[in-house]
């Protein structure tokens, strides 16, 4: 089983420079939110933050996303994902940028069973059409 849990709107900032973070494909958790090592040179931040030295641009209206939560949440977005999401090779704290169902995306490993899907928004009701049918298809609604 899954859940398809819509994401409140959070603030997302794209940082671009050099500056100490997390390694290239992990995150960094804090109160507020998160840090996404997303390239050699650029980070997402989800979430309220002040990014002194870093440049800094306001996404937030751009983006939309899903919480995927259940014992069967890898098993569903590997139906469509361009990266391998077994927890050995994608544990909690990682992320990536990847495609899913054809779409740019941004998967965050939260838990086990816990994965953030960040797409553009003007793809969200394509991408959640394609969850929700690939998981009637899979036996995982």
């Amino acid at each position: 089983m899954v859940e398809l849990i819509p994401l409140p709107p959070a603030p997302l900032t794209t940082l671009w420079g050099d500056a100490p973070g997390p390694e290239l494909g992990h995150a960094v958790f804090t109160a507020r939110g998160a840090l996404l090592r997303l390239a050699p040179r650029e980070w997402l931040a989800i979430g309220p933050g002040d990014w002194p030295g870093l440049e800094a641009v306001d996404v937030s209206g751009a983006s939309t996303g899903w919480r995927l939560r259940g014992p069967d949440a890898r098993a569903l977005l590997s139906r469509g994902a361009a990266i391998d999401l077994d927890a050995r090779h994608f544990p909690a704290g990682h992320c990536a940028r990847t495609r899913v169902a054809r779409c740019p995306a941004i998967l965050l490993a939260r838990g086990e069973g816990e994965i953030d899907l960040l797409a553009a928004r003007s793809y969200a009701p394509w991408l959640q059409g394609w969850l929700l049918d690939a998981a009637g298809v899979a036996g995982l609604a």
